[in-house]
């Protein structure tokens, strides 16, 4: 087996030497990988690409893209750096091709062994396999040239064995009130994963795909959320959207209703004031009270569980009242570590600020545009989801924005 795949190795690489020689076009074996090219190269879907432009790449992001075939990489011998995090990946092999690889992120993905990698070529390499179940470590002591990032990698040393890995679950909530839970996870138990909370019980596919289930919208008080095959399971705590009314300069205390073990984070109200006293938060409303909303984020353990809107009306409208933000002028997305915000250079002008927060409420970026161009925010660390508060004239708008 050995020296079967050392062959396969060293006849790909002859092969690209005849190639270039010839000066060939280039020829994809997967789509997707010659879409993140193109993108990269910034190349039509019409212009021919040759093995000269392949030569410059030393950097790579095909995130995101559903890429099951990694085949194409041997064509970019000069490849540092290569994020391949959330496709379908599960075979490695190409990847030992590849002298100059230092470092290949393929988080979440559908790795089942990282054996592949004992035939790497590369004279240091770094491997992310964080949120893949890894069954397959027979190599792993050997692999001297490679060294590998495990956090939240579900690691499996009897194949036998059973496993239930919860790698998201979080409750949120969308700008139509309706509550519902996001998870992402594996299983091999033969039970059915469910979903139970409140009257509902419905089933949950655990495939390693970010999902997401609707919950009743007539939840009235913090319930709870499981995710369980009736075995092994995890949990969350849906706070649901929340009406108050208040009256010019009055305070209210809101009791979140969550476990202890749980902290809170927020932003500040649109108008109002807010702080927090453990799990209750405490608004001041200003004078005169105007429809105000608050966001709120909780988590346990330094993990997300959930997002809640809280809507405040005055005593002087009616009760149903509640502050909705003004639509965004901007688009915004997320893939990887990568927040893209797009928008009319006219609006950009007014931009003054744009904070981005984690799913905890900590910031994560702060700047101050000084274009009417389109921006791409690279964060630290990827995350399932960041709220991006701007600053637009004298208004304050805030988008949560879910990675995708």
């Amino acid at each position: 087996m050995t020296a079967m795949r050392y062959s396969i190795i060293m006849i790909v690489g002859l092969w690209l030497s005849v190639a270039h020689a010839q000066g060939q076009e280039v020829a994809f074996a997967s789509p997707s990988v010659e879409e993140g090219v193109r993108q990269h190269l910034g190349f039509t879907e019409e212009e021919p690409i040759g093995f000269a432009q392949l030569d410059t790449i030393t950097t790579l992001d095909l995130s995101h893209r559903g890429i099951t075939d990694i085949r194409d990489v041997v064509l970019m011998p000069k490849l540092r750096m290569l994020d391949l995090s959330d496709n379908r990946v599960g075979e490695l092999q190409p990847l030992c091709a590849l002298d100059s690889l230092e470092w290949v992120d393929l988080s979440y993905n559908a790795l089942r062994g990282i054996n592949d990698l004992f035939f790497s070529s590369a004279k240091s390499l770094t491997v992310n396999v964080a949120f893949n179940h890894i069954r397959d470590f027979s190599l792993f002591g050997s692999m001297s040239s490679c060294s590998f990032v495990l956090e939240g990698a579900g690691l499996q040393f009897d194949e036998n064995a059973p496993y239930f890995e919860v790698f998201d679950f979080y409750a949120d909530v969308d700008n139509d009130d309706n509550p519902f839970v996001c998870y992402r996870g594996f299983t091999n138990m033969e039970a059915g994963t469910s979903l139970i909370c409140g009257s509902l019980n419905t089933a949950a596919q655990m495939d390693g795909n970010a999902n997401s289930i609707s919950l009743p919208s007539h939840l009235s008080a913090t319930t709870q959320a499981i995710l369980s095959n009736g075995v092994m399971g995890d949990t969350t705590w849906v706070v649901p959207p929340t009406r108050r009314s208040v009256a010019d300069g009055g305070e209210l205390s809101i009791d979140t209703q969550l476990p202890e073990s749980y902290e809170i984070g927020y932003l500040q109200a649109l108008h109002g004031t807010v702080s927090a006293n453990g799990l209750t938060l405490h608004y001041t409303a200003p004078s005169p009270a105007v429809a105000d909303t608050i966001y709120l984020s909780y988590y346990e353990d330094n993990r997300t569980k959930g997002f809640a809107q809280l809507y405040i009306a005055s005593t002087q409208t009616p009760t149903e009242v509640r502050a909705v933000a003004e639509s965004s002028p901007f688009t915004m997305s997320l893939h990887g570590n990568i927040l893209h915000i797009e928008g009319c250079s006219e609006r950009w002008k007014e931009v003054k600020a744009i904070r981005v927060y984690d799913g905890i409420g900590r910031l994560l970026d702060l700047r101050s545009p000084n274009s009417s161009q389109d921006v791409d925010i690279r964060l630290s660390a990827k995350h399932s989801v960041v709220i991006v508060e701007v600053l637009l004239g004298k208004q304050r708008l805030v988008t949560k924005v879910k990675a995708q």
